[in-house]
């Protein structure tokens, strides 16, 4: 263990200035004829997203009206039975996770541009090493 190996991890990479100095180093090295051909497939593709995007967009509308249309409400004033309550209060911890989770979906379907279930974050900003 007397030998310590280099990083092979290039840590300047993990930045975005890094990763965008990476993409235009690699896209310089390309022959002209490879960036021709790149760009003529990302118009085509941009094309065939810009065509869907407004179907896409057209159908969720849609869902989204027949769900507001399918919702029950409902309001509790002060001093009124609360009902539902008591009907939770004998539920299991896992019956309230599901039916909070249900309930998050559906708000989630509510807002526009919702692209199903939600997912952690993964964006890093900045990764710094310990100096040793």
């Amino acid at each position: 263990m007397s030998n310590i190996e280099a990083d092979p991890i290039d840590w300047s990479l993990t930045t975005w200035e890094g990763s965008l100095r990476e993409q235009l180093r690699r896209w310089s090295e390309l022959p002209l004829e490879d960036i021709v051909r790149a760009q003529e497939e990302m118009q085509h593709l941009a094309g065939r997203l810009a065509s869907g995007s407004a179907a896409a967009a057209t159908s969720r509308a849609t869902a989204r009206a027949q769900h507001r249309a399918n919702a029950v409400t409902r309001v509790i004033r002060p001093g009124e039975p609360e009902g539902e309550i008591r009907l939770w209060e004998n539920s299991t911890p896992e019956e309230r996770m599901n039916a909070v989770w249900e309930l998050t979906l559906q708000c989630m379907a509510l807002q526009p541009g919702a692209a199903g279930e939600p997912r952690l974050q993964r964006s890093v900003v900045r990764v710094q090493r310990a100096r040793r």
